[in-house]
């Protein structure tokens, strides 16, 4: 297999030019704004993608492609939304519908203005979605305008020349017999036909002409004519008699000619059988082309370099394409708006950044919530203003023209690029692209890290630990497959050190190593806990090995970790809770603890059960939603794995509970939880995994508490009595085993001591919830024999 070791110029090369430094700069319409590029990368076979951050008088994020069509595997194609004009598709549906082995689109942006207007046409089929402008794809003739002058096509032509340019479309329909007769248009949308001219309706369009006021016949292509040609000779055979009422049906993969003026006594002498030809002619200021390709939009923004303005001065999502050396090079812009992140631009400002990517000649497509850079294997690029993909007239898409082939044969940081603190930790993610170049895996796993000795320390292969200065090479490396890119270690020692956590709780029954950070930049970067020195203010509470960082909790209470680095010190506090059992009851469910309301239900009231929680008894009522909501802030102990609930719907309508969660961040989170079955009266057990919500291996998730339990409910009938009960609360840990191994270990470390006397007395006070591990004699009851119990076993006196 090929190698790719990369030296450090020719990547600099690669993946910095044309991107913005950190500071750039750049004018619009006289605000200055710091450009910085957060994402750098190719995506296809000679496109590469960037995206930029712009500060100024507001905040704006810009995204574009840069597509070298100078690579063999690499064209453009035009798609219209499900191959014809009355439909919109998202981006990605389009996708789904063309791509075939071998020609595979990878990245698009949205295309023209389209129809929204709601109208339709005489036999009730609607407009919508069909472009405003020119339009091609593939060499198909999807739509072209009567009056096409003042409305900008972007053309990529069949000798893959691009043009930017309203273009001069026309054409000549010649009978056997010698008349001749002007071909203005193709499916003009919502345009009546040119005067004098024939405008010519195919199967694209909408089922019928649309058309009134004239001649009209139907026609088909001529035996070996294999297709209706953009330019040059066509044949046809007409299939009709001439007809004067209008609006004639369109024969499938046929035509309808509609005529007016002078040109209807051309049609109006044609019979069935008849053959004519009709030649089309396509010009850019006079010079003749052959499209292939066409996209439109208004207005032309940058031309021969130089901005175009057209006094549009309103911040909107705005979508811009472009080319630059003379064809060969083409761009897709998109910048987003409506948005805290991103104000939204003008179509006057557009020329800036379309320029500072590297266009010389660009026009405007359609906007607003249309504006999306999509890509097959990162998806949008973009954050659309409306939240989602919306769906569009057409789109202009890059296709990958070469075989499918899933073997990973280059590879590239994903990062832009490579910079960290002295001690700073980076783990890298990579890309992984086939031989042609398509981006064909977007997290490779595997890879092998290497750096010079001195400079870096490489951890499990895959974690570079800085411990030089300066910069040198980071490489990469999968089999036979290799790319290295230039690593930079900022600072002989560190400006500014935190840890991450400012407080953790955790259960003594895992080791956690203290994460540590230094911001650079804004950013923070997280340095390896080994660089530091550490220490704790109360070794018999937490340990921490004082030149890794790795602490476990010891024993139930409170004390200060300490981190050190070139002189800085930052303090964390750890709050050790050791679980004493696998399940722990939460909270007792004293139904006077907690608010109680309900909606589309009445006459509620709560009776106690001797057993443990509380049973609700109400009246049903009409209403919306209806529901029973729990009401209190309940901190739940230590780090659980599942929070449990267990009820009884009685005859109550019961359709899911949903939970209100604070994790240690302070978000708050909705968790819904549908039990499988709901049958009268039998028990439910709901499982909710703290995982399922929250970064469960991370220990700022903790400590949780829980707000609120909403038991939503189905229809129920009015004034019809209802129950159900609430029956434990309870919160699992999966380290703790069912029962304690030790006899009298009620706190379940494997150790009978003073902190299992501690617990059973905090226990017996009400301080400490109840757990099933400190009954160590088993009697169902946690009381004085349970103490001695202990005490026996700690004084050697107690026989198993």
């Amino acid at each position: 297999m090929k190698q790719f070791l990369r030296p450090v110029l020719p990547l600099l090369a690669t993946l910095w030019l044309g991107t913005a430094q950190a500071g750039d700069t750049l004018d619009i319409l006289g605000n200055t704004f710091t450009v910085d590029t957060l994402f750098h990368n190719q995506i296809g076979p000679g496109v590469t993608q960037t995206s930029l951050s712009l500060r100024g008088n507001v905040n704006l994020r810009a995204f574009y492609a840069t597509l070298d069509l100078t690579n063999p595997y690499l064209s453009l194609e035009c798609l219209v939304a499900a191959n014809r004009l009355q439909s919109t598709n998202t981006l990605d549906y389009m996708i789904g519908k063309h791509t075939r082995e071998g020609h595979r689109q990878f990245m698009g942006i949205n295309g023209d203005f389209f129809d929204v207007s709601g109208q339709s046409t005489h036999r009730g089929v609607r407009f919508w979605g069909s472009p405003t402008g020119p339009t091609m794809s593939d060499g198909e003739v999807f739509l072209t305008r009567a009056n096409a002058s003042s409305y900008a096509s972007f053309i990529a032509d069949t000798d893959g020349q691009v043009y930017i340019n309203p273009f001069n479309y026309r054409g000549v329909l010649a009978t056997a017999g010698g008349e001749q007769a002007v071909v203005s248009a193709i499916n003009p949308v919502q345009a009546a036909p040119e005067n004098n001219a024939v405008t010519i309706y195919n199967s694209y369009f909408f089922g019928s002409s649309d058309a009134f006021g004239g001649c009209e016949v139907s026609a088909k292509l001529a035996s070996g004519e294999p297709a209706f040609h953009a330019t040059g000779t066509t044949r046809l055979v007409v299939t009709s008699d001439p007809n004067t009422e209008g609006d004639m049906l369109i024969p499938n993969k046929g035509f309808v000619l509609h005529a007016s003026g002078t040109a209807e006594q051309v049609l109006a002498a044609l019979k069935p059988g008849d053959e004519i030809e009709v030649n089309m002619t396509c010009s850019i200021g006079g010079l003749n082309i052959d499209p292939e390709q066409v996209i439109s939009g208004n207005p032309v923004i940058l031309a021969n370099g130089q901005p175009i303005y057209n006094g549009n001065r309103d911040r909107h999502p705005r979508t811009a394409i472009g080319y630059s050396d003379g064809g060969k090079k083409v761009y897709f812009l998109v910048v987003d708006g409506r948005q805290s992140l991103s104000a939204g631009i003008e179509i006057d400002g557009l020329p800036s950044i379309m320029r500072y990517a590297g266009a010389t000649d660009a026009m405007n497509l359609d906007g607003g919530g249309s504006s999306i850079l999509y890509t097959t294997m990162l998806g949008p690029r973009n954050n659309p203003s409306i939240g989602t993909d919306r769906a569009t007239g057409n789109a202009m898409f890059a296709v990958y023209n070469a075989p499918d082939d899933n073997t990973i044969a280059e590879l590239r940081f994903q990062d832009y690029r490579l910079s960290t603190a002295r001690y700073g930790v980076y783990v890298p993610h990579f890309f992984g692209y086939n031989q042609y170049g398509l981006l064909i895996d977007t997290d490779v796993q595997g890879v092998k890290l290497s750096c010079p000795d001195g400079f870096g320390r490489i951890k499990n292969d895959s974690v570079f630990f800085a411990i030089g200065t300066g910069t040198d090479l980071l490489t990469a490396t999968l089999g036979d497959v290799s790319v290295a890119m230039p690593m930079t270690i900022v600072g002989d020692s560190l400006d500014n050190m935190e840890l991450v956590h400012h407080s953790i709780v955790t259960d003594g029954l895992r080791d956690y190593t203290v994460e540590a950070q230094s911001v650079m930049a804004g950013t923070a970067q997280p340095l390896a806990a080994e660089a530091l020195s550490w220490a704790t203010s109360d070794p018999t509470v937490v340990a921490i090995e004082a030149n890794t960082g790795v602490m476990r909790g010891l024993r139930n209470g409170t004390a200060q970790v300490c981190g050190t680095i070139d002189g800085i010190t930052d303090t964390m506090t750890v709050t050790v809770e050791r679980p004493t059992a696998r399940v722990m009851t939460a909270d007792s469910l004293r139904a006077d603890t907690w608010r109680i309301s309900m909606r589309a239900g009445k006459d509620g009231a709560a009776t106690q059960l001797t057993d443990g929680g509380f049973r609700w008894d109400y009246t049903g009522a009409t209403g919306r939603l209806p529901r029973l909501l729990l009401e209190k802030e309940l901190r739940l102990w230590s780090l659980p794995d599942t929070l449990r609930l267990r009820i009884n719907p009685g005859n109550a309508p019961v359709k899911q509970v949903v939970f209100s969660l604070y994790a240690g961040d302070g978000k708050l989170n909705s968790v819904t939880a549908v039990p499988d079955t709901v049958i009268a009266d039998q028990p439910i057990t709901l499982d909710l995994p703290t995982a399922q919500w929250t970064p469960a291996d991370d220990m700022g998730s903790y400590p949780i508490t829980l707000s609120a339990i909403q038991l939503d409910l189905n229809a129920m009938t009015s004034d019809e009595p209802y129950h159900l009960e609430i029956n434990g609360l309870e919160t699992v840990y999966a380290r703790v085993p069912d029962t304690p191994a030790v006899p009298g270990d009620a706190d379940g470390n494997g150790i009978t001591d003073i902190d299992d006397v501690n617990l059973v007395i905090n226990i017996m006070l009400g301080r400490t919830p109840a757990t099933d591990a400190a009954d160590v004699n088993g009697s169902g009851n946690i009381d004085i024999d349970d103490l001695n119990l202990i005490i026996n076993v700690m004084l050697g006196k107690h026989q198993p």
